[in-house]
């Protein structure tokens, strides 16, 4: 027990029970001046002393305050009313008053201020071999009692010299902290003790520290750039941290925030924190970038390139091919692919051309887009000879020669065919000019052709094919030997094997296909080579539930397979989702026969981008289904802003889309295939239409992470951050025509400009989409466009 060094105030009694020898001291305050010598029915007397300014107990005998010894033991000891014989105390004598537990809870009892003039008795001789007693742990805790004040003019007493010399052992207590001094108990009755401070053994506080930053070293501005690190707390107490990502974006050396999350760790814990960062709003140069926590910081270094601004219209000639040689008599057909390589929609003239004869059609091509252009010349007796064709754009230009020959001039190719080896093939198939033979037991072979240019093709059974360009003229031989090399008959599997809750990847575990089977690595990946054929791969792996996929294995092809296993312990898995909203991050809705385009808005992350002026997204937010996958979107949760279509008639127009009923469709968390079915209203709404106040189609979209048509999805697996990314797509949706009775007025415009009605292939919808999984329901979902 601590104590506080003060002043025992005038008027303070101080109450020993010497005769019990069970109590500490007990400090009280009373107006009573004098000494009582009274006998309680609990046992001996007590003696009180009142301690006046200036008093000192009158151990010289006198009967006053002043003089009076406090200690009367008069009838104390035998019948004749004499003091005990304290005789023996000293030296090898044992001391009759044992002080050791005398004090409350073991305290020793208060004896400053007893002696003479103030001082402290002599206890010397006192203890066992006349030791001082050793007032050392006696207090409460193990503290020393608090002496101070009690001696003269407020100084502790000097318990010098009261064992062999020695001051008594007032030893340290433990590493508890003193407790706070008792306050004066009112009508001069001394404060009850402190209470004790703690033990010393306080769990340090929680220490995150950040390690294994994960990030890319170089992006493009505007790219959503995924960073990752692991954060443990090494220190001794559970604690809630905010965990952020920052840039230092000024060059200052510090890190301006961009996000953060809360991360909640016991002692020894530790998690990895991911954050999917948009650089839109970073210009193009190097930064200092890092994740931090409240008591630490892991840095790198991320380098941003300038986004190429959009290339102008580019119109190459990818091929030019020809049907020569012809007979006379026979048509020359040219056929040229002409790209756009840039990034603007662009229209050029295409000219064609070849033995006196010129197409030039009109082409319009977006960019990256293609069109095949055809252009067909008869010819007539007398016309042999050679001519070039032609096909130019304004950016390049391309040629080949036709040859147009005589009936009856022909020639003769000749030669072998053979393996790798040089060993002859017998019954390789070769063909030229619409012709074919097979090959004798030697290999050799013989073909009789019009004269003119041929391509000259080999092939066999368990052999790849080979060919060689040849020119037959008439009345020649010319000589062609084809090399075949055999057929990979065989392919690979491979892929990774992954923990759904942790994104981990699982090592041991076991893959089979096809009575082959292997083990995955320590980082959970794969491969299997098999012939080609379909196969069921199957993945397995203690304290997991199986997966598996069905694979086609081509020649010499490489397939990738990843499997997401969850755990079968119930406690461990993933959470329960009951909700998800998408984002469409790109796309775009192209229809009718005039291939009609608009661009999505741009959402990266859920976000609108820097380039998304109206800062709007197309979203919705779904019920799911945990146990199937099957999910419903309600028509108040599906938000698709309008896009635009600038219209030959109508110009720059709006089209509104609304969900015209419940879409459904099913996501399968574990591969990430995804479907959906969606039943909408598109609408014409525009003030310049006011005698027409809107013009709307039903339409019904069906969207899949496969194949629709001539597009393919791209399916996005859940992560282990309760994220996906998939590719939705769909390619084969109708838009039926526009009519008087839905349309009014505008219904020849809208069919003539957009070119309707339009039937499957003739559209398309692609959208990137970015979802986030929430465990609450659509009603508790934040995001939901009907909580906003």
């Amino acid at each position: 027990m601590g104590f506080d060094k003060g002043t025992i105030t005038n008027g303070t009694v101080v109450t020993i029970s010497l005769l019990a020898l069970v109590g500490l001291l007990v400090v009280g305050a009373t107006p009573a001046a004098a000494q009582s010598n009274e006998t309680t029915d609990d046992g001996p007397p007590e003696f009180d002393f009142n301690i006046e300014d200036g008093a000192n107990f009158g151990f010289d005998g006198d009967d006053s305050s002043g003089d009076g010894s406090p200690f009367d033991f008069s009838g104390i000891g035998d019948d004749d009313g004499d003091a005990p014989d304290f005789s023996g105390i000293g030296g090898d004598g044992e001391s009759p008053f044992d002080f050791g537990g005398i004090g409350e809870d073991g305290d020793a009892p208060d004896f400053g201020g007893i002696g003479e003039n103030g001082d402290a008795p002599d206890f010397s001789g006192i203890g066992e071999d006349g030791d001082a007693p050793d007032f050392g742990g006696i207090g409460e805790n193990g503290d020393e009692p608090d002496f101070g004040g009690i001696g003269e003019n407020g100084d502790a007493p000097d318990f010098g010299g009261i064992g062999d010399g020695d001051a008594p052992d007032i030893g340290d207590g433990d590493d508890g902290q003193d407790g706070e001094d008792g306050q004066d108990g009112e009508d001069g009755q001394d404060g009850e003790d402190g209470q004790d401070g703690g033990d010393g053994d306080e769990p340090a506080p929680a220490d995150f520290q950040v390690s294994n930053l994960n990030a890319p070293a170089e992006a493009t501005v505007g790219d959503t750039i995924t960073v990752s690190a692991d954060v443990e707390n090494v220190g001794e107490s559970e604690s809630t941290q905010s965990v952020a990502f920052g840039v230092d974006t000024d060059g200052d050396g510090t890190l301006e925030e961009i996000t953060a999350q809360d991360a909640t760790l016991a002692s020894s814990d530790s998690t990895t924190v991911t954050f999917d960062v948009d650089t839109s709003s970073l210009s193009a140069g190097t930064y200092t970038h890092g994740v931090a926590s409240a008591n630490d910081t892991e840095t790198a270094q991320i380098t941003l390139n300038s986004q190429q601004p959009d290339q102008p219209a580019n119109f190459q000639i990818q091929s030019l091919e020809t049907n020569s040689p012809v007979t006379e008599g026979e048509d020359i057909v040219v056929n040229a692919t002409v790209e756009n390589t840039g990034d603007q929609e662009g229209t050029q003239r295409v000219t064609l051309s070849v033995f006196g004869s010129t197409d030039r059609p009109v082409v319009t091509l977006a960019g990256g887009e293609s069109q095949e252009l055809s252009l067909s010349v008869q010819t007539i007796s007398g016309d042999g000879g050679t001519y070039d064709a032609t096909a130019e754009t304004d950016d390049d230009s391309a040629s080949a020669t036709v040859t147009v020959t005589e009936p009856g001039a022909t020639g003769t190719v000749e030669g072998t065919v053979s393996d790798a080896s040089g060993s002859a093939i017998d019954g390789a198939t070769v063909t030229a000019g619409g012709q074919s033979t097979t090959t004798a037991a030697d290999g050799s072979y013989s073909l009789t052709l019009d004269a003119g240019d041929y391509t000259v093709e080999a092939n066999a059974q368990g052999y790849n094919t080979s060919s060689q360009t040849v020119t037959v003229t008439a009345g020649g031989t010319t000589t062609a030997d084809l090399t075949l090399g055999e057929v990979s008959t065989t392919g690979t599997i491979e892929g990774d094997v992954i923990n759904v809750s942790s994104g981990a990847g699982i090592g041991g575990a076991t893959v089979a296909a096809g009575g082959q089977s292997t083990t995955t690595s320590a980082d959970g990946s794969y491969s299997l080579t098999l012939t080609t054929g379909e196969y069921t791969v199957e993945a397995t792996a203690e304290g997991y539930n199986t997966s598996s996929q069905a694979v086609t294995v081509t020649d010499g092809g490489t397939e990738t397979a990843n499997f997401h296993l969850q755990s079968t312990d119930p406690d461990v898995g993933v959470p329960e989702y009951e909700s998800f909203t998408a984002w469409v991050e790109d796309g775009y809705l192209q229809v009718g026969e005039s291939n009609y385009r608009s661009e999505l808005p741009s959402c990266p992350g859920g976000e609108p981008a820097a380039t998304n002026e109206n800062e709007t997204c197309v979203k919705f937010t779904a019920d799911l289904d945990p146990e199937t996958g099957d999910y419903t979107v309600s028509q108040e949760n599906f938000q698709f802003p309008p896009v635009w279509f600038n219209t030959g008639t109508l110009g720059w127009t709006p089209v509104n889309n609304t969900a015209n009923g419940t879409i459904t469709g099913n996501l399968d968390l574990e591969t990430g295939d995804g479907s959906f079915n969606a039943p909408i209203f598109a609408y014409l709404e525009d003030s310049g239409f006011a005698q027409y106040p809107s013009c709307g189609l039903e339409v019904n979209v069906q969207g899949t992470t496969n194949t629709s048509g001539g597009l393919t999805g791209e399916t996005g697996a859940l992560q282990s951050n309760g994220t996906a990314r998939a590719t939705l797509v769909d390619g084969e949706f109708s838009i039926p025509k526009a009519t008087s009775d839905n349309c009014g007025g505008l219904g020849f415009s809208v069919n003539n400009d957009v070119g309707l009605p339009a039937g499957p292939g003739e559209n398309e919808l692609v959208q990137e989409i970015y979802i986030e999984f929430s465990e609450e329901p659509v009603e508790d979902n934040p995001d939901a466009p009907s909580n906003n």
